[in-house]
């Protein structure tokens, strides 16, 4: 998404994210640069070679791992019957 979004960004919000199986979903987190899942150094150079002085807002922040309960009926109350 990142490649193919590069041409046209003008900007770009970055942080890094790490995710664990829960019993009712998932947990997602906030983690370091480095310790998640994204291919940072892939995601960045394919910015900086679409615009070498694009601006990066780095996120560093440090909160509890988010509870997605998507395996639970509330989750999709939204949604309707």
């Amino acid at each position: 998404m990142v490649e193919a979004l590069a041409p046209v960004a003008a900007m770009a919000h970055v942080k890094d994210m790490a995710v664990a199986a829960a019993d009712d979903g998932f947990l997602a987190a906030d983690v370091p640069f480095g310790d998640g899942f994204h291919d940072l150094a892939r995601m960045i150079g394919a910015l900086r070679k679409a615009h070498p002085k694009i601006r990066l807002s780095l996120e560093l922040s440090a909160r509890d791992a988010l509870r997605v309960t998507f395996l639970t009926p509330k989750y999709w109350a939204t949604m309707g019957s």
